[in-house]
């Protein structure tokens, strides 16, 4: 509308010089990202651009930090030659991922375990790819349903190719895995403390499996199931070892947790 109405008459007034020059616009206040650069051509091209852009806000006297930042995202070799342009090489490790993800559904896991759990499970997901971890933390409810929910995402995410019941399956397992298991393994160390005492004083044991327990520590779940009445464990913790106990069993012949018994296990 602008260069309708108001383009100056001089042909070597260019849209960077407009841009420049202009205030009050909403380029002004914004990051410009053009991504897929995949050629030379189509990199050189931009940077020019965004060189001139940049030398007409000097030569307009203009604060050059209230005007518009590009982010070129481009590929390939060219994408490394130095350059007027500040370049920046990264790629996202695994704990950028995560920390990322944990972030982004902080809000909806108030729960730290929750919380850590929901971030492994979109980077097993989502993999790397920083942008399409961030489109599924949006979504509600993937711990609770993580078939549907990424179903919903794929749908809506025409670029993801979308992963097969086995590959979300993988997926919860793994991310189950990493944080479940290692809070099992906690708990279990947590009742031991409890009870160490009145542990101590049943060993040495041999289980059913012929294996010699000498120290309280070598005592599995199944171990303190078994030995409760003896260790005189409260009903109420005998029956948490027990669900922690098949929880571990379960994880262990590769059978995913539902959410209510990943919720149990967190409390």
């Amino acid at each position: 509308e602008i260069q309708t109405k108001y383009w100056p008459d001089n042909s070597s007034y260019t849209y960077a010089d407009f841009l420049a020059e202009s205030n009050g616009i909403t380029l002004d206040q914004r990051f410009i990202i053009v991504r897929n650069l995949v050629t030379e051509k189509a990199f050189l091209c931009w940077k020019n651009f965004v060189e001139k852009y940049m030398k007409c806000v000097a030569e307009a006297g203009m604060d050059p930090y209230n005007k518009a930042v590009f982010v070129l995202e481009c590929y390939g070799t060219f994408s490394s030659k130095p350059s007027l342009l500040s370049v920046i090489a990264f790629e996202p490790r695994e704990v950028d991922v995560f920390t990322y993800n944990l972030v982004n559904t902080a809000e909806e896991y108030s729960d730290y375990l929750l919380n850590k759990y929901a971030a492994e499970l979109i980077g097993e997901l989502c993999g790397r790819d920083i942008e399409q971890c961030g489109l599924l933390s949006d979504f509600a409810g993937l711990l609770n349903s993580p078939s549907k929910v990424y179903s919903s995402f794929a749908d809506e995410t025409p670029n993801k190719a979308r992963k097969t019941e086995e590959q979300i399956t993988a997926a919860v397992l793994s991310a189950q895995y990493k944080v479940i298991f290692p809070l099992i393994e906690q708990r279990r160390r947590g009742f031991i403390d409890k009870y160490y005492s009145a542990i101590s004083v049943c060993l040495p044991w041999t289980n059913d499996y012929s294996e010699v327990k000498n120290e309280p520590y070598d005592m599995e779940l199944r171990d303190l199931v078994f030995k409760s009445a003896d260790i005189k464990i409260t009903e109420d913790d005998r029956i948490i070892i027990k669900e922690l106990r098949d929880a571990r069993n379960q994880l262990a012949h590769n059978r995913v947790l539902s959410y209510g018994e990943v919720r149990k296990i967190a409390k």
